[in-house]
C-alpha cells in the first residue's frame, strides 16, 4: 500500500506569527520624568553649594556626625547610631567616610538627592494608575513636586526626609498595584517598603498602622475571603510594622536600657524641646492645627494649596472611598501625625518666640505628597481633549513660580536655614578654632553643639562614645585629664549651658588646663604642657 502523500503546508502572509503583548508596555514618560528629575537634583544641589547652604540646618550637621561616627572616629559601631533612628544615617555612611564628601555635606545630599528622583517617578506612577495609565495628568502630578522650591531646596540637604518620602510613596505605589492586579507580592513589597520608612521618621509608624487597615478593607473590596484578608493583613502588619516597631525597642533597650528612649530621652523630640515647652501651640490642638496649617501654606504657595483642596475635594467626590482610594487617602492623613507631636511637645513649628524666625517649617513639605497625586488626578478628570494642554498649563505654571522663587529668594526653608547658621556664627568659629589650632581628643556635648565639633568629629569624646571599658564620655566629664583630653569645650551661652559646662565649670578637674579661645556663646579649654 503506497503511503499518503502530505500536501505541502501552505506559508505566506497569512501565516506569520502574530505577537501579542500581555500588559503594558514600557512607559518612556516615566524615564523622562527620571531624567529630568535628575537634572535639576544636580543643578540644585550645585546651586546650593555655592551658596555655602547645603548644610543650613542643624539637623544637616547632626546627620552627618552620626554617619561618620558610626565608621570612623574613636569608636566606631552601630551603637554610635545613638537614639535617632537608624536608615538615613547607614545609607550616608556608605559617603560619608570620604573627608571631602563629609565635610560639604555631599555625602548627605547624595542620598536625598536620590530620592528625589525616585519620589518624582514613583508620584507619576501613582496616579498613572489613578487616571487609567494616562501620561499627561501624571507628568502635571510629577511636576507639582518636582518643580517646588521648598522640596528642591530639602533634597539638596542631608536631612531624612526625602529617603522618607521615596519610601511611603514606594508603599502607596505598591498598594495601588495591589489593588489592580491582585499579586499578593505587593502587599509583600509595600511591606518592605513601610518598613524601610519606619526606619526613616517616626511619622511612618502612623502611616504603618493605617496601610495595614487599608489591606484589610482593600481585601474585603476586592473581593477576598476573609481567610485570605487575614492572611494579607498579617503580611502587611508584620514587615509594615512589626519589624521595624519592635526591632527599635529591642535596639534602645540594649542601648540606654530603655526600650521607650527616644520617647523622653535628651536626644528625643520631646528631650529637645524640653525648653520650649511654655510655646502656645504646645498641647493646645486648636494652636497646633492652626500652626501646622501654617507649616503647609509656606511650603506650597495659595495656588498649589487652593489647587490641592480643590483636588482632595474632587478625587473624594469620585473615589468615594473606593479600593484603589483608600492608600491615598491614608498618605493624605499623615499631617495627624505632625498636629500631634505639635500638640505633644515633640516638636516645635513656627514657635517665633524662640527662634525669632520660622522653626521646623518643612515639616508641613510631607503634605504636598498627597496634594501632587491629587491634582494630577484633577488634571485627569477633565476631558481628555483639554488634558493635554491642562497638564502642560499646570506644569509651566508650577515651574514659572518655581523660578520665581529662586530668582527673588523668596524660599521658605532656605530661609529658615539662614536663620539658623546666622546663630550658628559662634559655633562655626569655634570649629574653626578647634580644627586649626589644637590637638588631642576634644571633650565636647554633641547636643546642639553640631557646627561646634564638625571639622573635629574624629577626635571628639561625646556622649556616645563607648571602649572596651565602658562609657568613655563618663570617665572623661568626671577625669578629663586622666582619661587623655587635651582640649575641653563648653558652651556657655546663659540659661543655656551645655553638660560639659555643667559638670566641669570651675571644678577641680579643670585646674590641669587653661582657656585658650572664648567668644559669646563657647570657652576652650587647653591642657597645659607639663614643666
Amino acid at each position: 500500500m503506497a503511503s499518503p502523500v502530505m500536501a505541502p503546508v501552505p506559508t505566506g502572509p497569512a501565516d506569520e506569527t502574530v505577537v501579542i503583548r500581555i500588559g503594558p508596555g514600557r512607559d518612556h514618560a516615566a524615564y523622562v520624568i527620571g531624567v529630568v528629575a535628575a537634572l535639576l537634583s544636580a543643578g540644585v544641589t550645585a546651586y546650593f553649594l555655592r551658596q555655602h547652604m547645603i548644610l543650613g540646618f542643624r539637623d544637616a550637621y547632626a546627620d552627618l556626625e552620626i554617619s561618620r561616627r558610626a565608621i570612623v572616629g574613636k569608636t566606631v559601631g552601630i551603637a554610635q547610631l545613638g537614639g535617632w533612628l537608624p536608615l538615613p544615617h547607614i545609607l550616608e555612611a556608605l559617603l560619608a567616610w570620604n573627608w571631602t564628601l563629609y565635610r560639604t555635606g555631599l555625602a548627605g545630599s547624595a542620598i536625598s538627592m536620590a530620592a528625589y528622583v525616585a519620589s518624582s517617578v514613583l508620584i507619576y506612577k501613582i496616579v498613572t494608575v489613578m487616571t487609567g495609565r494616562r501620561t499627561w495628568p501624571a507628568v502635571a502630578g510629577a511636576a507639582i513636586f518636582m518643580t517646588n522650591p521648598n522640596v528642591l531646596y530639602l533634597q539638596s540637604t542631608p536631612t531624612d526626609e526625602l529617603p522618607f518620602y521615596a519610601f511611603t510613596l514606594g508603599a502607596v505605589f505598591a498598594l495601588l498595584r495591589w489593588g489592580k492586579t491582585k499579586r499578593a507580592t505587593y502587599v509583600l513589597a509595600a511591606g518592605i517598603c513601610s518598613m524601610l520608612a519606619m526606619l526613616c521618621r517616626y511619622e511612618a509608624w502612623f502611616l504603618g498602622v493605617l496601610y495595614v487597615a487599608c489591606v484589610a478593607i482593600m481585601a474585603r473590596r476586592l473581593g477576598l475571603s476573609w481567610r485570605d484578608t487575614r492572611g494579607l493583613a498579617l503580611v502587611m502588619a508584620l514587615f509594615g510594622f512589626c519589624l521595624s516597631f519592635g526591632g527599635w525597642l529591642i535596639y534602645n533597650w540594649l542601648l540606654v536600657g530603655s526600650p521607650v528612649s527616644f520617647l523622653h530621652g535628651s536626644n528625643s523630640g520631646g528631650g529637645l524641646t524640653a525648653g520650649q515647652q511654655a510655646e502656645m501651640a504646645f498641647h493646645n490642638w486648636p494652636l497646633a492645627l492652626k500652626a501646622y496649617g501654617s507649616a503647609v501654606s509656606t511650603n506650597f504657595g495659595l495656588i498649589e494649596l487652593g489647587l490641592a483642596v480643590l483636588a482632595l475635594v474632587v478625587f473624594l467626590a469620585r473615589q468615594r472611598f473606593s479600593a484603589k482610594s483608600l492608600p491615598v487617602i491614608a498618605l493624605t492623613l499623615v499631617s495627624l501625625s505632625f498636629i500631634y507631636t505639635l500638640d505633644s511637645g515633640q516638636a516645635p513649628i513656627g514657635t517665633r518666640t524662640v527662634s525669632g524666625g520660622l522653626t521646623d517649617a518643612r515639616v508641613g513639605l510631607v503634605a504636598l505628597l498627597p496634594a501632587a497625586i491629587v491634582i494630577g488626578y484633577l488634571v485627569g478628570s477633565v476631558p481628555r481633549k483639554t488634558a493635554v494642554p491642562a497638564s502642560i498649563t499646570a506644569a509651566l505654571v508650577v515651574a514659572g513660580l518655581s523660578g520665581a522663587s529662586f530668582a527673588h529668594h523668596q524660599i521658605a526653608l532656605e530661609t529658615e536655614a539662614a536663620q539658623y547658621k546666622a546663630v550658628q556664627s559662634t559655633a562655626l568659629a569655634t570649629g574653626s578654632y578647634l580644627q586649626n589650632y589644637t590637638q588631642g581628643a576634644i571633650l565636647i556635648d554633641a547636643t546642639r553643639n553640631e557646627a561646634a565639633a564638625s571639622p573635629v568629629l574624629d577626635r571628639t569624646v561625646y556622649s556616645g562614645t563607648r571602649d572596651a571599658h565602658g562609657n568613655v564620655w563618663t570617665r572623661s566629664l568626671n577625669d578629663p585629664a586622666g582619661s587623655g583630653i587635651g582640649v575641653i569645650v563648653m558652651r556657655t551661652t546663659p540659661a543655656d549651658q551645655d553638660k560639659v559646662y555643667a559638670a566641669l565649670h570651675n571644678a577641680p578637674q579643670l585646674t590641669p588646663y587653661r582657656e585658650a579661645y572664648h567668644n559669646a556663646d563657647y570657652a576652650v579649654y587647653v591642657l597645659q604642657s607639663t614643666p
